[in-house]
């Protein structure tokens, strides 16, 4: 309701100004909205609003207000800016936005949000911890989750995409360090990628949601049942060559960039007497290939290169299928954990230990360790037998056999190299990470078949967009979506 009311009194003019400020669309997907429906609807949030105690926010204001003891209610750019009431051009709160879109004046909003806007990274601003071992280490960086995977795969120069493969998949291209928002008129969302300190302009991103990635996968082995988990689909789907002409368009809820279809719903096309598990299997695989896909179709300018992480991503089969689908070089990480990765950069250039994020590939022969990290290490130093038992019960573990799976037709390593203060390793002031990469090359032999099965995708989407729901009980809701299973009792 309170959704269609924005949108329904807005109109097109309206919806180009929240555009051209936010870079975002109307849709429940951001904050704002869920901020309001608790504003209007909840009686314990509207009590603490009446006695002004209430205060809004998103997960790391949250965590932040809670480990500086109460003292510190801010946030930093990228995480304000999925909230749709930040302004990318001012990076700070909007009035116009917070009264249309959160349904409060300026004076108010600012008692309720986060008091300030800060850079990803900032040696104070942030706070200092208040409690347990690390009491007394300020927190030196705050990122959202897909732009610290950004940072993580280290996409620090225009035209740098990477790709994150959760439940859901989203990919961000770096648009360039203080070179302005740049807009999209083909579905992509504009954000900001990161701000690396109070004096470095922000570079911003565009970026692609694909809203049922992983999340296909468990639906095929917890609703379906036709394998015990994800991984056991991605190996089912490897079994075959193909998917044999059937194709699925998994939009479960509407479908996400670059398409922006909330009436969308899944779609198999193509499904014969002949057709296995396997192939389905494949089918939901190729699914999420052809949607990356769609999305780099949007960008503005061909990638030369896909930086991949998450937890799919350790599948060498799906990430070779994803090179031969999008006819790009993909390259994946030894380390698929790219946003905690990113978080630790953040903390680093806001403490010091870095420069900036452009001098992470240089070798530090000389490290200075920041005094508050060496403050923590001593907090930590008769607890060291954790870490060691850890890596011993690694190294015992029993080897797997080989996989099934293809290896990348060519894959090699590139060693990156940084110096980092360690907080596991309180016998050394500092540590080494390194980092490799495996590269996988598309077919190129395989870009004629691909291409046409690509047409064939795209023929299905058309199909399951603008579906007329059924709502035979005349409650206003989709039947598909209704909790009544009499029907399937019958």
């Amino acid at each position: 309701r309170i959704l269609e009311g924005v949108a329904g009194s807005s109109g097109d003019d309206a919806a180009c100004v929240y555009k051209e400020k936010t870079g975002l669309r109307i849709d429940s997907y951001f904050s704002a909205f869920k901020m309001r429906w608790l504003l209007e609807n909840n009686p314990d949030v509207q009590a603490a609003r009446a006695d002004g105690s209430l205060a809004l926010g998103t997960m790391e204001s949250f965590l932040i207000f809670h480990l500086t003891g109460g003292e510190r209610h801010v946030t930093d750019v990228t995480n304000a800016h999925r909230t749709m009431l930040m302004n990318l051009h001012t990076l700070d709160w909007d009035p116009e936005l917070c009264e249309v879109l959160l349904g409060v004046d300026s004076t108010e909003a600012s008692s309720l949000l986060p008091e300030s806007i800060l850079p990803n990274a900032h040696p104070t601003g942030f706070g200092v911890i208040q409690e347990g071992v690390l009491k007394g280490v300020p927190i030196c960086g705050a990122l959202g989750d897909q732009q610290s995977a950004l940072v993580g795969q280290r996409c620090f120069e225009k035209g740098n995409l990477k790709s994150t493969f959760g439940s859901s998949n989203v990919l961000l291209m770096n648009c360039g360090e203080g070179e302005g928002v740049v807009y999209s008129d083909d579905g992509l969302l504009t954000t900001v990628g990161y701000q690396m300190g109070p004096n470095t302009p922000p570079a911003y991103a565009l970026e692609g949601v694909v809203a049922v990635s992983g999340l296909g996968l468990r639906w095929m082995s917890e609703n379906l049942r036709i394998a015990e988990n994800p991984k056991e689909v991605v190996d089912i789907a490897s079994s075959v060559t193909s998917s044999k002409g059937l194709y699925f368009v998994p939009a479960f809820s509407g479908l996400f960039g670059p398409y922006w279809d909330a009436e969308a719903r899944g779609i198999m096309m193509g499904l014969t007497g002949y057709h296995t598990r396997e192939h389905v299997a494949r089918a939901m695989v190729d699914a999420v290939c052809f949607q990356c896909k769609d999305v780099m179709d949007a960008m503005p300018v061909p990638p030369s290169m896909l930086k991949v992480d998450g937890g799919l991503a350790n599948s060498d089969f799906v990430m070779q299928l994803l090179a031969d689908v999008t006819q790009t070089t993909v390259e994946k990480p030894s380390n698929v954990e790219s946003t905690a990765l990113g978080a630790a950069i953040a903390a680093g250039v806001g403490c010091g230990h870095w420069e900036s994020v452009h001098s992470l590939g240089k070798d530090n022969t000389d490290p200075q360790p920041c005094l508050h990290l060496q403050q923590a290490e001593a907090t930590v130093t008769s607890r060291p037998r954790l870490f060691t038992e850890r890596r011993a019960t690694a190294a015992a573990a029993p080897s797997l056999p080989p996989s099934s799976v293809p290896r990348p037709r060519v894959a090699h390593s590139s060693p990156l190299t940084t110096t980092a203060t360690s907080l596991c390793s309180p016998e050394s002031s500092a540590g080494t990470l390194t980092q490799s990469s495996t590269f996988f090359e598309p077919e190129q032999d395989a870009a004629g078949a691909i291409a046409r099965r690509h047409k064939k995708w795209k023929d299905a989407v058309s199909r399951c967009m603008g579906w007329q729901h059924d709502d035979e009980d005349g409650d206003g809701n989709d039947d598909a979506e209704d909790d009544d299973d009499s029907d399937i009792d019958e």
